[in-house]
């Protein structure tokens, strides 16, 4: 049966968001992200079982669903956790179940990822130009203080201590690397110095380092 469109486009439209908000908002204290995942699970769910049939998904049967299925319930009767937070630690493995829908229907994921960290770089770029030009104090900056309330700011401070001398940590500043590392390939520097600039300044020596080794 032929799919149409809107379905089509549906399934893109989930999983776009999906990848946006989960680099956006990795801490996620609103439980948004599951809500999204549910849904964009609904929706791949024919591409899903589909791939179930044949012999070639028998990894992804393994560590999509048999893998968290185990660590959940080790975590749990182990007595590191509770069961909730056993489901929260493991249930990240399930995405890969998105991979037959991505694959099959060729949704450009890529997309979404580098709006998402172009996003976290202009935050953190934000909060070090407005305090570097003394327009707004870090400790003070509205959009610091909003995602520092919201979980998604690891730290957000200066000092001597610090590697370049702010730490402002975004939690998936790391994430920034890979799209430096695609606008350095397609010989992009204006976007890759925007992008090598946070992490300089999240104060991580690690993203630092491999800022420098791209």
């Amino acid at each position: 049966m032929k799919e149409s469109k809107f379905y089509g486009a549906f399934q893109t439209l989930t999983i776009y968001l999906l990848v946006f908000y989960s680099i956006v908002f990795p801490r996620d204290m609103l439980n948004i992200k599951e809500i999204i995942f549910a849904i964009t699970l609904l929706a791949c769910a024919p591409d899903i079982l589909m791939s179930f049939r044949a012999k070639e998904c028998l990894p992804l049967v393994f560590f999509a669903v048999i893998y968290p299925a185990l660590t959940i319930v080790l975590s749990f009767t182990l007595g590191e956790s509770n069961i909730i937070d056993s489901i929260v630690n493991g249930y990240c493995w399930l995405f890969l179940l998105l991979l037959p829908a991505i694959v099959g229907k060729k949704i450009d994921i890529k997309k979404p990822f580098l709006l998402a960290t172009f996003f976290v770089a202009t935050v953190i770029n934000f909060i070090f130009v407005t305090d570097f030009l003394s327009i707004i104090p870090i400790s003070s900056n509205p959009i610091g203080v909003l995602f520092n309330e919201l979980g998604e700011l690891q730290s957000n401070s200066k000092g001597l201590l610090a590697v370049f001398g702010y730490s402002i940590y975004y939690k998936s500043s790391a994430a920034i690397i890979l799209s430096l590392s695609y606008y350095l390939y397609k010989k992009r520097f204006v976007l890759s110095a925007y992008h090598l600039l946070p992490l300089f300044l999240s104060g991580a020596r690690a993203n630092l380092l491999i800022g420098i080794v791209l």
